[in-house]
């Protein structure tokens, strides 16, 4: 919850203050007092694109900061912790400064911080509903999350994710056990199958050898049978045979 917004030299604005109490705050004002200039400085501490043109006609810089207690914002107090930008009694502090020349930086917690961190940081702290803001409505996630915030149940929904989170690891844990053990089986099953082609086959010792000996005697009859085959096509087949030519001797002899 935003609690105290400072703003100097920003705009219009030399030096403004606005302490925010709890529930419902409308700001009000004619047109160019300056409503707008709030909201545009609450952009900026959530990341927003510092323009140089927003600094105040002849000031050097122009200084965003506030207060946010996230006391009952459990989720977002973690994510800080995480972030090594600590809550300090359940309360934030977020600035950011512009330069009339256009250079911009930014601290969380007293500590240096980067654009990227103010937004992801502070738009968990802040949530800024423009003209359409009410398709947001039409998400189911946006609604609980309201619903949720509404109900003060903020505490409850993150125990809720951490013993749903534990619960998913364990499940998601279980089955890869189970995925193991079917794989196992599966191996399991395989092995016993190979190992009854084996004992089928009942080898003893020597096999290898005799079995290696007696491919060789084969190879070498298949070359002698080539080389029969040959020889008989050279005696008897082919024209002029041995076959021929003998008895064309035997012939003139008699």
């Amino acid at each position: 919850m935003l609690k105290t917004l400072h703003v100097t030299n920003l705009g219009i604005f030399e030096e403004v203050e606005v302490d925010l109490r709890g529930g419902l705050v409308c700001l009000t004002g004619e047109t160019g007092a300056g409503k707008s200039l709030l909201l545009d400085a609450i952009k900026l501490l959530l990341g927003a694109r510092a323009d140089p043109s927003m600094v105040r006609h002849g000031e050097k810089s122009a200084i965003v900061e506030a207060v946010f207690d996230v006391s009952r914002l459990p989720d977002i107090a973690k994510r800080l912790d995480a972030s090594g930008y600590e809550p300090e009694d359940g309360w934030v502090t977020l600035r950011r400064t512009v330069s009339n020349e256009g250079r911009s930086r930014a601290w969380i917690q007293g500590r240096a911080a980067t654009a990227r961190e103010l937004r992801e940081i502070g738009g968990d702290m802040v949530s800024i509903a423009g003209q359409h803001a009410f398709m947001s409505l039409g998400v189911s996630a946006q609604r609980l999350a309201m619903l949720d915030t509404f109900g003060g149940l903020a505490s409850d929904v993150a125990r809720y994710r951490a013993k749903f989170d534990e619960f998913r690891a364990k499940r998601d844990r279980l089955q890869s056990l189970q995925a193991a053990e079917n794989e196992r089986a599966a191996r399991r099953d395989y092995l016993e199958f190979v190992i009854g082609q084996i004992d089928d086959l009942d080898p003893r010792a020597g096999e290898n050898e005799e079995l290696e000996s007696e491919a060789r005697v084969l190879k070498a009859a298949g070359r002698l049978r080539e080389l029969a085959h040959a020889a008989a096509e050279d005696l008897f087949e082919v024209q002029h045979s041995a076959f021929d030519s003998i008895g064309r001797a035997l012939k003139s002899v008699h």
